[in-house]
């Protein structure tokens, strides 16, 4: 998160309110808010889906991969 500059209220917005994607590749749920940032970029958060656990956090402009499922 620090390296990317994400606040944990960043983090939880995306958890709440961000758009979410099975990640087959990586048995995650992804949490993606759009243009969550002031410079267009969006936020992703990947999740694991039993325990909850915050995998990773993406910072970018193409965040979406193909591989991913929307729910």
């Amino acid at each position: 998160m620090v390296e990317y500059g994400v606040s944990k209220k960043m983090l939880e917005t995306a958890l709440r309110v961000g758009q979410r994607f099975w990640d087959p590749l990586n048995r995650s749920i992804v949490h993606v808010l759009e243009e969550g940032f002031a410079s267009g970029r969006s936020l992703g958060v990947a999740q694991d889906p039993i325990s909850q656990v915050i995998k990773t956090v993406m910072k970018g402009k193409d965040i979406i991969r193909r591989r991913f499922i929307p729910f």
